[in-house]
């Protein structure tokens, strides 16, 4: 019963994530920073807790164009950073990670879990902790 627990949050959180930088345009920039900083806190810390489990194969579905994702969040945050750039581009391949186990999720909870377990390094890790740093 924990594993589901810990499966359910983490697709809870991965959702909140992805439907911030869908529709962040009611947040200030200091607001959208401050959203952001907690939301890869409590993702760093969860993708370890994820359950272990064996699935045969995953597939990696597509979730669309994302560039305008980028281009929001590069206005959002205008001067805000030296690196707006990269830390859009970071906050976008995130997104490119998650949202694939969300819509995983919802047919196959497991290979969900599976696809984030073993994704988050290759696709996921870099961008995570650049993007803390310059948050930080």
């Amino acid at each position: 019963m924990i594993e589901q627990v810990t499966t359910q949050t983490f697709s809870k959180l991965a959702a909140d994530y992805c439907a911030f930088l869908e529709d962040h345009c009611a947040y200030s920039a200091k607001q959208f920073t401050a959203q952001c900083t907690t939301f890869l806190t409590a993702i760093n810390r969860a993708i370890p807790e994820l359950p272990e489990v064996r699935v045969a194969d995953v597939t990696n579905p597509d979730p669309g164009p994302t560039q305008w994702i980028t281009r929001n969040i590069a206005e959002k945050l205008g001067d805000q950073t030296s690196n707006v750039d990269t830390l859009s581009g970071d906050l976008t391949q995130i997104y490119r990670y998650l949202k694939p186990g969300l819509l995983i999720f919802s047919t196959d909870s497991a290979s969900a879990v599976a696809y984030w377990k073993s994704h988050f390094a290759k696709d996921c890790r870099a961008n995570l902790e650049r993007a803390q740093l310059e948050l930080d």
